[in-house]
């Protein structure tokens, strides 16, 4: 997926995009698993009450990388970012209260009983860290293109998934919202990343921020499945 037309891209952005079309991300095997319906009700329960640890702090990585930002224009973008993502005049439509209610209507959990895992943990401390790096560069492409850019095309392979378990549909609300209207926040970050270009080390920095939060979503996605295999008695 392209934030902008393919014409607007810089050929530093291009490689970018690369990195993200190209990255093992795409043939972990719980995507695959996914895309090839193979998981089921049970398995989502495990895979997305984890998720929900990411899901329910998102706003803070905008946050952590508003602190760094220096530029005003920047920072109101990013403040209606987090107003939109904060459901603005109505709360309750809040992203991550839209993920809640899949959780508990779609899958049967309650968010509030959920126990998240020590590697669970561990990958939103990271990824927050690195979302608050002074690393301009790194941080926006960690969150343009590693992060916001691919995520469309990553919850297109959960409702696969989702609807071979038979989740009814109207139940992927938080997924459709998703798939449909993240680029808005997308290009912010992309504002900002084009205006870091004459920042040291621009390329190598970007470059590592699209790896490094591919990286640590395949690491999870990884640790998810393997605990998925385990549940299933898979050896």
């Amino acid at each position: 997926m392209r934030l902008t037309a393919e014409s607007e891209l810089s050929k530093e952005e291009e490689s970018l995009f690369e990195l993200q079309d190209t990255h093992s991300l795409w043939n972990n095997p719980l995507l695959v698993a996914c895309r090839e319906g193979r998981l089921t009700v049970e398995d989502f329960q495990f895979l997305f009450g984890q998720y929900f640890a990411y899901s329910r702090s998102f706003t803070r990585y905008l946050a952590a990388l508003m602190v760094n930002c220096e530029d005003d224009l920047h920072r109101s973008k990013l403040i209606a970012n987090l107003w939109e993502e904060g459901g603005g005049t109505t709360p309750e439509r809040r992203h991550s209260n839209l993920f809640r209610i899949f959780l508990r209507d779609g899958l049967g959990l309650a968010p509030e009983y959920i126990r998240f895992e020590v590697p669970t943990l561990r990958f939103v401390t990271e990824y927050l860290d690195s979302s608050g790096s002074r690393d301009i560069p790194f941080a926006t492409a960690f969150l343009a293109i590693g992060t916001e850019g691919l995520v469309s095309r990553l919850y297109q392979d959960f409702v696969i998934g989702l609807r071979a378990a038979q989740i009814p549909d109207e139940k992927l609300e938080f997924f459709h919202i998703h798939i449909g209207c993240d680029d808005d926040h997308a290009e912010t970050l992309m504002d900002m990343l084009r205006s870091a270009r004459g920042m040291p080390h621009y390329a190598s920095s970007s470059r590592r921020g699209v790896v490094t939060a591919m990286n640590l979503r395949d690491q999870f996605f990884r640790f998810l499945y393997r605990r998925i295999q385990e549940r299933q008695g898979v050896a």
